[in-house]
């Protein structure tokens, strides 16, 4: 009897984990097809910081309205993840369109990057030489999962460089 409510709360457990992890699979696959969409529909970069802070930038951000508006990603720190000791800052990316927030990401990033880079993939120092736009970012797990006795489960990573078509619009 012990052994047999052993396995069904190992069960119960391993789908637990499985249903979490899906989530976050799913929130990090509808962030990135919100910044693939507003990437392919860039069209002018208005500032980049240095600390990685906030991208900002001009964009048609519908399919069936041709007006361009202002979008700008704000890093925004939600708190820490605590494994074994170590802290790990966590993240969440805000979407501003026009100075209305308009969605964000998981509230759990680790890590976030994006770089306008110049036509050979350096950082670009002028929004003027700006040929493509790198983003990275890894969504973490609330805790680690086990999903058997050699793989744990910690983050979901996404990384992708975009080259947008319009990029070539008059600065601001």
């Amino acid at each position: 009897m012990l052994v047999v409510m052993n396995v069904q709360m190992e069960n119960q457990l391993v789908a637990a984990e499985a249903a979490a992890y899906h989530m976050i699979q799913q929130h990090t696959l509808g962030f990135a097809q919100v910044i693939q969409r507003d990437m392919q529909n860039l069209s002018t970069i208005v500032d980049i910081e240095e600390d990685g802070n906030s991208f900002e930038f001009v964009a048609q951000t519908s399919t069936t309205d041709t007006t361009k508006r202002t979008v700008e990603y704000r890093r925004v720190y939600k708190g820490a993840k605590d494994d074994h000791g170590v802290s790990t800052p966590l993240y969440q990316i805000e979407r501003y369109v026009n100075g209305a927030i308009d969605g964000s990401s998981y509230d759990a990033l680790s890590y976030w990057k994006i770089a306008a880079q110049n036509e050979d993939g350096n950082a670009a120092t002028d929004p003027s030489d700006v040929s493509q736009i790198q983003v990275e970012f890894v969504a973490t797990t609330p805790a680690n999962m086990r999903i058997s006795e050699r793989i744990e489960i910690q983050d979901t990573r996404w990384d992708s460089t975009f080259r947008p078509m319009m990029l070539r619009d008059l600065l601001l």
